[in-house]
């Protein structure tokens, strides 16, 4: 698992809300899969603004904090990838290099402008492109909770990669889950 953190501006709780989602994941995973520990699946956290506290507290809860662009590094098709509102081009760069079996993120979607969210283009960083449509295509996309305080930046979606090129419409999650370790 990889998440960006944003951190700044007194996010703390909405970036406790998103590592607690992580861990929230991890562990139905492991469920999912029958594993004891849920600690034997892998979480990784990316992002400029950790304290050494906050690497510690992450740690004692099973998630290891990368420097850039480590965590990028870490993405194959077992990742599940959380990045809600970064920083940087997430969804750009993980459509270049991987195909996860997750992503929870910014919903891909065809739209004019930030402004029909009641945004700026100040601080827009990842933007829609042909690779990430192209990307998206081969992943069922599910509704994710609306939460403005925690999930912001418009609608979050969850992408589950599909297991065969054809997609029923409507697909057990239970079934998509079994792609993810």
């Amino acid at each position: 698992m990889v998440w960006d953190w944003q951190g700044k501006n007194g996010e703390r709780d909405r970036n406790t809300v998103h590592n607690t989602a992580i861990l929230t994941i991890r562990d139905m995973l492991a469920k999912s899969k029958g594993l004891a520990d849920p600690n034997t699946i892998k979480c990784y956290a990316q992002g400029p603004r950790y304290t050494d506290v906050d690497r510690q507290v992450l740690e004692d809860q099973g998630i290891t904090v990368l420097d850039d662009p480590k965590a990028f590094l870490e993405i194959d098709e077992e990742t599940v990838v959380l990045s809600i509102c970064p920083e940087i081009p997430v969804r750009q760069i993980v459509a270049d290099i991987a195909r996860p079996a997750m992503m929870i993120w910014d919903k891909v979607q065809q739209w004019s402008a930030p402004e029909a969210y009641g945004l700026s283009y100040e601080g827009w960083t990842d933007d829609e492109s042909t690779r990430l449509f192209n990307m998206v295509r081969e992943y069922g996309e599910f509704e994710f909770a609306q939460d403005d305080p925690n999930f912001y930046c418009g609608n979050v979606g969850i992408y589950i990669r599909k297991p065969s090129s054809s997609l029923p419409s409507r697909i057990p999650v239970s079934t998509l889950l079994s792609n993810v370790t």
